[in-house]
């Protein structure tokens, strides 16, 4: 039986990816003149299921669904739980650059944690317990953006963890411009315009 993908991270030529049978897989990735290919490079089936992961360099962080984080490297072995990373909380995902480690979960919280000395915490972006971080995305060497759950979309200076913005997706009516044209969408397709 195929099971479904539940993890897919792409860097640096390195896919990875899960699935329900806690399977976790390398692949490397290559373009050229318009065509790609796909190689697996390594899998490993893990003790549990893993709920997202991110690639820096040769090193690979992987977290568990009881919020517990784990390096290994683009070969897959020497599996290494980093402690001081863990939640007490599902990890819903996990970003790096040069300097951080970013790690979001379910309770409303972005750890921003040193990536050189992951027990050093810089910040911690905070937000309602209730309602859990789907998504996040550095723009800046100070700011990040959040998605929630609840379709609202923040942006926080990560650096001292204020909140400076915040928008609420709009998902019944949206109104769309592309290319000098207004589109807007509604629940009722029978009342939908396009308008030059």
């Amino acid at each position: 039986n195929l099971k479904a993908i539940h993890i897919l991270t792409f860097s640096n030529e390195t896919l990875l990816l899960s699935n329900d049978e806690k399977l976790f897989a390398s692949y490397n990735l290559s373009e050229s003149n318009g065509s790609a290919s796909i190689i697996q490079q390594n899998c490993v089936k893990l003790s549990k299921k893993p709920s997202c992961a991110a690639v820096y360099n040769n090193s690979i962080l992987i977290s568990d669904r009881v919020g517990d984080i784990y390096t290994t490297n683009l070969s897959l072995s020497n599996f290494s739980k980093i402690s001081f990373l863990s939640h007490l909380a599902i990890i819903t995902q996990m970003k790096i650059n040069n300097k951080f480690i970013f790690s979001s979960d379910d309770n409303g919280k972005i750890r921003i944690s040193n990536r050189l000395k992951p027990y050093l915490i810089e910040s911690f972006c905070l937000n309602n317990p209730n309602i859990f971080i789907s998504s996040v995305c550095i723009l800046s060497d100070e700011i990040l953006i959040s998605g929630e759950s609840n379709g609202i979309i923040k942006l926080w200076n990560y650096i001292n963890g204020n909140m400076v913005n915040e928008t609420q997706l709009p998902i019944n009516d949206m109104s769309i411009s592309n290319n000098n044209k207004s589109i807007n969408n509604s629940n009722n397709s029978d009342n939908n315009n396009e308008n030059d």
